[in-house]
């Protein structure tokens, strides 16, 4: 059992750092069951398909951006595919991942992160045909509210934002920076268990926020005032995304 603790730890600062595909400790709900598309706490790597799995996304772009009930119909059927098929993917490079050690567990991980980009692009580029230029530009925003900083670290947004060689290389800094200090916490989480001194999830928690408001200082720190103001442009006008939740819902959600 205390094994088992220190490797759900282990895996929950995994998923902040970027480095595990999936986890329940994502952020959201999926609209299609609940399961997530990758993507993991505080932002990170989010896809189009993790936000089209969610109800509440797929009820704004209908209520307030025109999307016909056979447009959602359709998406809910591919975005299922998908999860389906990733699952099948877990299942199979995962395996017991108490009995993993951490070399093999950070490797599998990596393996299926690599898996589930390319669902989530093979996924994306059938459903986006479904999506007209409003309902894409507005999908584009909620992705990048839903990431955060972490979209910082896209290439495109970089573009966007007209990022010069320093800040590219003073970005990929403070990415390296963000990685260290998950490895750190890793490390200190690891000689607590060895030293008995147990599994303590609120110290953890307060870690892992303090970890993710100094990686937001480190990327907002690259940016200059005027691409901070773009950046909060590009966010256009605030979601509300729905907590994290449990459990299966329907297919599709509100008709």
């Amino acid at each position: 059992m205390k094994s088992l603790h220190l490797n759900l730890a282990i895996t929950l600062v995994m998923v902040v750092t970027g480095m595990a595909a999936e986890s329940a400790w994502a952020q959201g709900r999926g609209g299609f069951g609940g399961r997530m598309f990758g993507g993991g706490m505080g932002g990170g790597s989010v896809s189009e398909i993790n936000l089209l799995a969610m109800d509440e996304v797929l009820d704004h772009l209908q209520d307030s951006y025109d999307l016909s009930l056979e447009a959602r119909e359709e998406i809910v059927g591919h975005a299922e595919d998908a999860q389906d098929e990733l699952q099948e993917e877990r299942r199979a490079i995962m395996g017991d991942m108490r009995n993993m050690g951490q070399d093999e567990r950070e490797a599998a991980m990596e393996e299926l992160q690599e898996i589930t980009e390319e669902i989530n692009t093979d996924t994306f580029r059938t459903i986006k045909k479904k999506l007209n230029k409003k309902q894409l530009s507005r999908l584009n925003e909620l992705k990048v509210q839903r990431m955060g900083v972490a979209a910082l670290h896209d290439p495109v947004v970089q573009e966007m934002l007209e990022f010069d060689n320093a800040q590219v290389e003073k970005m990929n800094d403070a990415k390296e920076k963000g990685e260290e200090r998950g490895r750190e916490m890793m490390e200190d989480m690891r000689a607590q268990f060895q030293s008995g001194g147990g599994f303590d999830r609120d110290a953890m928690r307060e870690s892992m926020m303090e970890m993710q408001e100094a990686n937001k200082k480190d990327a907002m720190d690259c940016l200059t005032d005027k691409q901070k103001e773009t950046f909060e442009k590009m966010k256009g006008e605030e979601f509300e995304f729905p907590e994290p939740q449990r459990g299966r819902r329907g297919r599709g959600g509100r008709q």
